[in-house]
């Protein structure tokens, strides 16, 4: 006899009722006595044994079709409570965590086919994330979590199931709108589906820069090759090299080339001040010059050319309005009132007489203008004070009373340009300027910088320093000295021979006074190597750090402060700083001291941590506050991921998969 009739009659009556049937329900209501006890007895047998009935103490039941009524099923309400919770995704405490997986583990075994069973052959075969599988399927969390219970998860990735011809043109879209949402899988990293990361993509893989019309044929060859993708992604020649030029992680060249560059704004804010713009003021001047005079900050900051640093400048126009910077064409810059014209006037005051030859190489030297292009160009702006091939502003020439009262003024070993123009000013009158050459200082007994007078009883402006106001044993260096970049190369190169230490900021101990205390350089050399003994190749460290792990600095009695120690450090070739809110962060490590490649430094001794643990344990180890929010934004440029649900970092993608 055949039962089909019988049994999905049966099944579309208990599916419409919550409560358990009995027999003579079956017999007398549902099929009103046309079939005997024992046909419909038969019916239920083969049900039963299809797991599509259940037999109770209180009647028959339909086995459940789906999750929520297998939980359902459960008795015990506390245990249908904590299901509920597991499967919605809800997290436990850590000492309940193995009672609640112990407790899934019992309700699956022996469970009965359910409809999100349906979906075990695709999770076993691709790597779904749990927004992915949902998107794509339309399904509830519940039935991702049920399936990473029941399944090991599949190798290929879920972007590939797009071009799997057995699933429905319905599941293949949905991924491929999955992945606007979720992300690209390239060279095993999930990148952001969208033009620019596509782009920077694409850049990364060059080691120069790369023009904007070879990069988009490259970025539409990507989007042939890896079809089928979002329609976002389509977009003009125009839009994307607009979408390329502003992001923070690419940097405009010469000819507007791109090339990756990851922007970092505290740390690039800091080394565009640390350029002393100030010295360029009323200057029109090429980026060149300020790129050469800081070789070290470009190095240090990965700006190749002085093109670069233009853009750069661009992206702060706060300093750029605080120097009053205009940008003209490309490389040059003007400084407040600076004009090309005015300066070679100004330049021919300071050196008349000169050969037009030697003023243009030395307009060259000084503000990057090619000297041919001068004399083309500018010298004839000049040519009234042309004589004889030379060009001649016929300077007044000082008397002896005015060099005897102005004498009588500059009693210092050095001053600066503006505090000597206003003494020449009160003796000379208004025209001081055509009296103020180098042949008159000479006469007073005065050499001339760009910025500083001195002494030419001193054979240079350091040596007039070191023995008026750098003599003691302990000197400070003043703001107007500091910022000048031949003063500041000068003390580096002593310091870095140990002849001074830095022990305040701008302030110096000479290594003579430090001797007559038992410190010789030797010492100084030494504490370097025994850090270095106590550090690994590529860790990170702070003073704090060390003094933590126990370490006691041989020059604690001598009661300088951090500063001291760093200065020593930083001479090292072996270790790298830099000041980080306040702390000197150091790494053993010829590469630069980098705070996102310090994060990674972290994360990977611990793989994952939740990010206010993170803020927490850098302050405890490190003596350093970052918040949890720059830690974020830290993440965001690099390999590393960071969940917002559960507020965690990982050290990169894989890592968090593995854990989810």
């Amino acid at each position: 006899m055949d039962y089909s009739d019988i049994k999905i009659k049966i099944i579309e009556y208990l599916q419409g009722h919550s409560q358990p049937v009995s027999l003579f329900q079956l017999v007398n209501i549902v099929f009103q006595g046309r079939y005997s006890s024992s046909v419909i007895d038969n019916a239920l047998s083969q049900l039963f044994e299809e797991s599509r009935i259940i037999y109770t103490s209180a009647g028959i039941i339909g086995a459940p079709h789906n999750l929520s009524q297998l939980i359902e099923w459960v008795q015990d309400k506390d245990e249908r409570d904590v299901l509920n919770l597991f499967f919605q995704g809800n997290s436990f405490p850590a000492e309940q965590k193995a009672t609640v997986q112990q407790m899934v583990r019992g309700f699956l075994q022996n469970r009965c086919p359910i409809e999100e069973d349906s979906y075990k052959k695709v999770f076993r075969k691709y790597r779904f994330t749990q927004d992915s599988f949902c998107t794509i399927f339309s399904q509830p969390v519940s039935t991702y979590i049920y399936l990473t219970q029941i399944c090991k998860k599949g190798k290929l990735d879920w972007r590939q199931i797009r071009l799997d011809e057995s699933q429905s043109i319905y599941v293949r879209n949905a991924a491929i709108s999955a992945i606007a949402s979720e992300g690209l899988l390239l060279d095993n990293q999930v990148l952001p589906c969208s033009v620019e990361e596509i782009g920077l993509y694409l850049l990364r893989q060059h080691n120069a820069p790369v023009d904007k019309e070879t990069l988009f044929l490259e970025y539409c060859n990507f989007l042939t090759q890896s079809a089928p993708l979002p329609n976002v992604l389509s977009v003009s020649k125009h839009r994307f090299a607009s979408v390329l030029s502003a992001s923070i992680r690419t940097i405009t060249g010469q000819a507007g080339a791109l090339r990756f560059r990851q922007s970092k704004e505290r740390a690039d804010g800091a080394m565009i001040k640390r350029l002393k713009l100030w010295q360029y003021r009323n200057q029109y001047i090429s980026a060149e010059i300020i790129y050469k005079n800081a070789v070290a900050e470009m190095e240090k900051a990965n700006i190749q050319n002085p093109f670069e640093l233009i853009t750069l400048l661009k992206q702060f126009p706060d300093i750029c309005a605080k120097y009053h910077i205009t940008f003209s064409k490309a490389p040059f810059l003007a400084f407040g009132s600076g004009n090309a014209i005015a300066q070679l006037q100004d330049l021919l005051k300071e050196l008349s007489p000169i050969s037009g030859e030697k003023l243009a190489q030395e307009y060259e030297r000084r503000y990057g203008l090619k000297a041919n292009t001068v004399k083309v160009r500018l010298l004839k702006e000049i040519s009234p004070y042309l004589r004889n091939g030379v060009y001649d502003l016929q300077t007044r020439s000082i008397t002896d009373k005015q060099i005897e009262g102005i004498s009588k003024k500059l009693t210092k070993p050095w001053y600066m340009v503006e505090d000597v123009q206003k003494i020449f000013k009160s003796k000379v009158g208004t025209r001081y300027e055509a009296y103020l050459s180098t042949e008159n200082l000479r006469k007073i007994g005065f050499r001339k910088t760009n910025t500083i007078i001195y002494s030419n009883r001193y054979r240079s402006l350091i040596e007039c320093l070191d023995k008026n106001d750098w003599a003691g044993n302990t000197f400070y260096v003043q703001n107007e000295l500091w910022e000048n970049p031949q003063i500041y190369a000068a003390l580096q190169k002593q310091a870095a021979k140990f002849e001074i230490v830095e022990y305040l900021p701008q302030k110096f101990i000479r290594l003579a006074y430090l001797k007559r205390n038992g410190v010789h350089k030797k010492n100084l050399n030494a504490f370097i190597e025994d850090v270095c003994r106590r550090i690994q190749d590529d860790a990170y460290f702070t003073l704090k750090s060390l003094r933590d792990q126990g370490y006691e600095f041989p020059l604690d009695d001598l009661g300088f402060d951090d500063t001291f120690y760093y200065s020593i450090l930083k001479q090292s070739k072996k270790i790298q700083g830099r000041k980080v809110a306040g702390t000197y962060l150091l790494r053993k490590s010829k590469q630069d001291v980098t705070l996102s490649d310090f994060i990674e430094f972290l994360l990977s001794q611990v793989r994952s941590i939740d990010i206010f643990d993170l803020s927490e344990l850098i302050a405890a180890q490190y003596g350093i506050a970052l918040a949890p929010s720059y830690i974020r934004t830290l993440a965001s440029g690099s390999q590393m991921y960071y969940d917002s649900i559960s507020e965690k970092i990982y050290l990169d993608y894989d890592e968090y998969f593995e854990e989810v």
